[in-house]
């Protein structure tokens, strides 16, 4: 084997160590860059989920007017936030006594 062979072979080898290095680096990257992208995902599914739920509740007042009275809130449309809250809401808001949940 001559000197200019080995030369040569010592060069393709170091060629291809520094091509790996390079891929692996470029794959940890994009990975971090995927992650990113994913919780940026993430966020904006919760921001169309509660913006969904803002068109649903403002399309619909007749239907939380519904739950409303089959959950008894107590909650009053605006147009009568004049008058008190129902004993139902009182007594939500300020409990006499501490609530006892047996299961």
């Amino acid at each position: 084997m001559t000197l200019r062979r080995l030369v040569v072979l010592i060069v393709a080898v170091v060629a291809i160590c520094i091509v790996n290095v390079y891929h692996h680096a470029l794959a940890v990257k994009y990975g971090y860059e995927i992650g990113r992208l994913q919780a940026t995902n993430a966020q904006m599914q919760n921001s169309i989920a509660v913006l969904e739920g803002r068109v649903a509740m403002l399309g619909s007042p007749s239907r939380l007017r519904g739950e409303n009275d089959r959950l008894q809130l107590g909650l009053v449309s605006p147009s009568r936030w004049h008058e008190a809250p129902t004993a139902v809401a009182l007594a939500r808001l300020t409990p006499s006594e501490p609530e006892i949940v047996e299961r």
